[in-house]
């Protein structure tokens, strides 16, 4: 399973690594086919896609529609401790009808089937509809209704003012547990809508399709097998839960877990798709493939016809989010975890304390949100909020709560609980490591650190909890009389010994209410339960330890997305670790240089290729050479769901410029592509929280667009095709062009207006710089087109021209497009 996919094409062997011809997924599934259409009379193996839209002529042809089915073989029913947002189906009659839960497993799959139309219609721009509820009878009268009064506008044919209409989807869900001898809607509602869309008296066909809904469907006992799948029941449970009555059982809601099966597979034929899944995580996934598989044909939007296999290698593949450092608005949030969703990311980590703020309301200790957190938190409403609409997408969510350090925020609300009674002043929004800590030994402190974790965890369904244990340097423990006296008695000498002491008796409280604690590497020693998950972030030594010692853990090191490296250095990380306690990883996005208006640009697209290694587990050469094209074009269909990774920048290129200026707004968006933001936790200037965020180096994004271009288009200029050089060639001379005029652009047209902070000591001199490279770029083509060379002392002045482009430094950006200036002056 580690030695890579299995994929054939066209039914002969397939190369080592995806290429032009396979769809471009991320992550690339374990094993993929794409089908022929050879038949045996010929040795043709060209594969006919699935068209999902052309331009019908009448409303007959709309009305045949591309049939989806899903089979899903569990409804993995289980009992979430705190399931906070369980619903009863109030009015659910136990003989004839049933109602579904938006928070069961069938009904997040409900919802997932209508998101996924929603998401095609974003990305093909032509509205998907679906023929009929994929299943539950109680809806059936009301589609007929809605059905008669669309056709009858439409008299089996186009109106004059329709251009076309929406595509139709025949829905068809079958659950092994719950109507696992129904006949679902959708073969009922595909004859019903030919008939009406043909314009025909179907009164007897509808009818008679709702004595087949009657006859074939029965109420759903959401709870029949809960025992049999849930992971952990909470204390609370009620035992007849597992009892025969439906309106009962609905209230049970189904929340994703480490268990959860995310195994599917997808084929796609002439006329529809299909989809095995074990349970509701899998069809989430598959719908994801599906929605990537939709790609431009030459007439209409198809989707490849291929029979994919798949699951993922590692159960836990998560992005850390900061809300602490910059706050994260809900809505920007909810888009991140859209983004997630599409490449099979599944849990998200929220870092909700740290030394600057407390993020979450708190209704037992208000002032940690109030005054901890400056009054901007996320409200209970809103987490539960935030929970229901991860779940929906097979996400779970994962809360930290930092102690006993990065707790200034908890120190500020209530000094009481530190180990010195200094006050805390404005340094708390500096970043670092602070010296302020938890007192460790004192029993109130415990017992409202304990209150503080039971409030915040009866928010978060899923059993695992973040309790940080990282970086507790306290200058004041050694001069606190009761911590002192807890260190001659237990033996505890060191700062670590007591922060273990602290959180071995934190987890013990945990573990007692059916929680599972993680927390990162320092907390790790010999004497640790097995129980507790260990997330490295200080080095690989670490991985090696816990999980060859039988500790679960998960591998940040090297997943840092807020060091601003290249897609190719995350890719190439090493994620095959030995023994069967590896859990998997977590890219992380620290947020002390981030804010809600930038940080989707610092996650995606990067962040997609540590979603393929985390999932398919293939050999960082496996996809390497086509993780840029593939991340894109996911890149592309984000930004159409609501990601603003790219469209953030024009705002603040905006703000900086303090005008729209038609022709200087396009040369500094040329600037920003240009360059590169580098990791500014090293940079010469200490910031906080407090600190303005409207520089270049916050404009900038790592892997630019750009930048990546031109690099390709030099590689490519070897090439014998002498057409395609010339083409190639026309392309650097209009960059070159536009780069030669950046700086003069914006030198003339800001003289006379009033422009942001950081202009003339950061964006003129860089732009002035790579004007220069853009010149020397420029005079080179024009010699190689004229068939000159330069003297050898010019060759030397631009290269070192170049080489100082390369190594410019300043305002915490570099020049990332002058080693493709320059690899293009050396050919």
């Amino acid at each position: 399973r580690f030695a890579g996919a299995t994929v054939s094409v066209d039914h002969r062997d397939a190369p080592a690594a995806p290429t032009d011809s396979f769809p471009l997924l991320i992550p690339t599934p374990q094993s993929i086919r794409l089908l022929s259409d050879a038949s045996a009379a010929s040795s043709a193996t060209t594969s006919s896609p699935l068209v999902i839209y052309t331009e019908p002529e009448t409303l007959e042809d709309i009305a045949a529609g591309i049939s989806v089915e899903i089979s899903l073989k569990g409804c993995e029913v289980v009992h979430a401790p705190h399931s906070h947002h369980a619903s009863a189906a109030s009015g659910a009659s136990s003989t004839t009808t049933y109602q579904r839960g938006d928070g069961s497993a069938c009904g997040r799959v409900h919802k997932s089937l209508e998101r996924f139309l929603r998401e095609l219609t974003l990305r093909t721009g032509v509205e998907a509809r679906s023929t009929a509820p994929p299943f539950f009878p109680t809806q059936h009268t009301s589609y007929a209704s809605s059905a008669s009064s669309f056709a009858s506008t439409a008299s089996g044919s186009f109106p004059a003012s329709f251009v076309s209409l929406p595509n139709l989807f025949h829905l068809r869900v079958t659950c092994a547990e719950c109507v696992s001898d129904a006949v679902p809607l959708a073969e009922e509602a595909r004859e019903e809508a030919h008939d009406l869309f043909a314009g025909r008296d179907a009164d007897a066909e509808q009818a008679a399709a709702g004595s087949r809904a009657t006859l074939a469907h029965r109420p759903r006992n959401f709870a029949s097998s809960s025992e049999a799948h849930s992971t952990s029941s909470h204390p609370s449970a009620d035992s007849a839960s597992s009892s025969a009555s439906s309106s009962a059982s609905s209230s049970s809601s189904w929340y994703p877990q480490l268990s959860s099966s995310e195994q599917y597979s997808l084929s796609v034929g002439h006329s529809g798709v299909r989809i095995d899944a074990r349970g509701p995580s899998g069809v989430f996934r598959a719908l994801s493939t599906l929605l990537q598989l939709v790609q431009h044909g030459e007439h209409a939007w198809e989707i490849a016809r291929v029979e994919i296999q798949d699951e993922p290698m590692l159960p836990w593949r998560g992005l850390l989010l900061d809300t602490c450092r910059h706050f994260m608005p809900l809505p920007t949030v909810l888009r991140v975890l859209d983004s997630m969703a599409l490449c099979k990311l599944n849990v998200l980590h929220l870092h909700l304390t740290e030394d600057q703020a407390f993020r979450v309301e708190s209704k037992r200790y208000p002032r940690l949100h109030t005054i901890g957190g400056d009054g901007v938190y996320y409200s209970q409403e809103q987490i539960s909020e935030l929970v229901d609409y991860a779940a929906d997408r097979g996400i779970r969510i994962v809360p930290e709560f930092d102690v006993p350090g990065h707790s200034s925020s908890w120190l500020v609300a209530y000094p009481e609980l530190g180990a010195s009674d200094l006050p805390i002043g404005a340094e708390r929004y500096q970043f670092g490591v602070h010296r302020r800590c938890l007192n460790v030994a004192n029993a109130s402190t415990m017992r409202m650190v304990h209150s503080v974790f039971d409030e915040m965890t009866s928010l978060f369904p899923d059993r695992f909890v973040h309790v940080g244990g990282d970086e507790a340097h306290c200058a004041y423990w050694s001069s606190n009389d009761e911590i002192r006296a807890l260190a001659d008695r237990e033996g505890l000498y060191s700062p670590l010994s007591l922060q273990q002491h602290f959180l071995g008796e934190l987890e013990q409280h945990l573990s007692e209410h059916d929680r599972i604690v993680i927390g990162w590497d320092e907390l790790f020693s010999q004497s640790l339960s097995k129980e507790v998950v260990v997330q490295t972030w200080r080095g690989s030594k670490a991985i090696y330890e816990t999980s060859g010692g039988g500790w679960r853990s998960i591998l940040s090191n090297g997943l840092y997305l807020d060091h601003m490296n290249s897609a190719e250095a995350h890719y190439g990380m090493n994620v095959d670790f030995p023994g069967d306690f590896f859990l998997g990883g977590e890219a992380c996005m620290w947020s002390e240089y981030v804010t809600e208006l930038n940080v989707e640009s610092r996650l995606w697209p990067r962040a997609f290729g540590i979603a393929e290694r985390l999932w398919s587990n293939k050999p960082a050469s496996y996809g390497l050479t086509t993780l840029r094209q593939r991340s894109a074009s996911l890149a592309q269909l984000a930004e159409l769901l609501g990601s603003q990774h790219r469209q953030f920048q024009l705002p603040l290129l905006r703000r900086m410029l303090g005008s729209n200026d038609p022709v200087a707004l396009p040369a500094l968006q040329m600037l920003v592509d240009a360059l590169w933001p580098l990791n500014r936790v090293n940079g010469p200037i200490k910031h906080s929280s407090l600190s303005p965020m409207n520089r270049l180096t916050d404009i900038a994004v790592p892997d630019s667009d750009l930048v990546y271009s031109l690099q390709k288009t030099v590689e490519s200029l070897s090439t014998d095709d002498a057409d395609l050089r010339v083409r190639l060639l026309n392309e650097c001379r209009s960059l070159f062009s536009r780069l030669a005029l950046v700086h003069s652009i914006l030198v003339v047209r800001t003289e006379s207006n009033p422009v942001g902070p950081f202009w003339s000591a950061e964006v003129l001199p860089v732009a002035q710089l790579l004007q220069e490279c853009g010149k020397i770029a420029l005079e080179s083509l024009d010699r190689y087109e004229n068939g000159t060379t330069l003297p050898s002392e010019e060759q030397s002045q631009h290269r070192a021209v170049l080489l100082r482009a390369i190594d410019y430094r300043e305002g915490q950006v570099r020049i990332g497009i002058a080693e493709a200036l320059l690899a293009f002056f050396e050919w």
